[in-house]
């Protein structure tokens, strides 16, 4: 299934590049979805798809999702995930 991933909360970062609203789509088995299409945190820990989103911004925006926390938290506070197909 594909999935795409937008950026719908940031907290407040000097050095933090990814914006809200930034997005990118990813191709996934294992990722699901909760009510409200946000990313089901119980899903993210030790999941391979968070390499697989951090490497998807890192090509096509440039920036480093682990370096602006984003991925190392719950990632339903900081993500929106709709499926596509």
């Amino acid at each position: 299934m594909i999935y795409k991933i937008t950026i719908k909360h940031m907290d407040w970062n000097n050095s933090a590049k990814a914006e809200v609203g930034m997005y990118v789509e990813i191709s996934s088995k294992q990722l699901s979805t909760s009510f409200g299409y946000h990313i089901n945190p119980f899903k993210i820990q030790n999941n391979p798809d968070m390499d697989v989103i951090h490497k998807a911004f890192k090509d096509k925006y440039g920036v480093d999702l682990y370096k602006d926390g984003v991925l190392n938290y719950s990632s339903d506070r900081y993500f929106k995930c709709e499926p596509l197909g």
